[in-house]
């Protein structure tokens, strides 16, 4: 909790003002899907993603005048080590992990899990 919103929550709290004093500015917070749509055994994960969604939202009403725009990107899977975990989880061979980012990525209308490299480009 305290990473995922914790960390969101202090940087808009100490970088805000500085936006103000410079006339405006732009934070993209990194949400979920499963902070709108979770699945099961991922409840305290789904809980923060879905914090930063409404955290995203108030902080955006609340600075708009000031020239601040606060938006977040929600993407779904994404190859990190994460993802590998929990598709280790499942058996635990590397044929395994791969089998299992095939069948997380059927899921999703790519019809593979994303790259990191994708979210990042998408931000910048």
């Amino acid at each position: 909790m305290s990473v995922n919103v914790g960390s969101i929550y202090l940087t808009a709290h100490f970088g805000i003002p500085e936006m103000v004093r410079r006339g405006g500015g732009a934070i993209v917070n990194v949400a979920s899907v499963q902070g709108f749509a979770c699945q099961q055994n991922v409840a305290a994960y789904a809980t923060t993603k879905g914090a930063i969604h409404t955290l995203t939202r108030a902080l955006a009403l609340d600075h708009a005048r000031s020239g601040i725009r606060v938006n977040s990107v929600s993407p779904g899977s994404i190859r990190t080590p994460i993802l590998e975990k929990a598709a280790r989880g499942e058996n635990g061979t590397d044929a395994d992990v791969e089998a299992a980012y095939k069948r997380f990525g059927e899921a999703h209308p790519i019809g593979r899990i994303g790259e990191p490299e994708e979210v990042a480009e998408l931000i910048a």
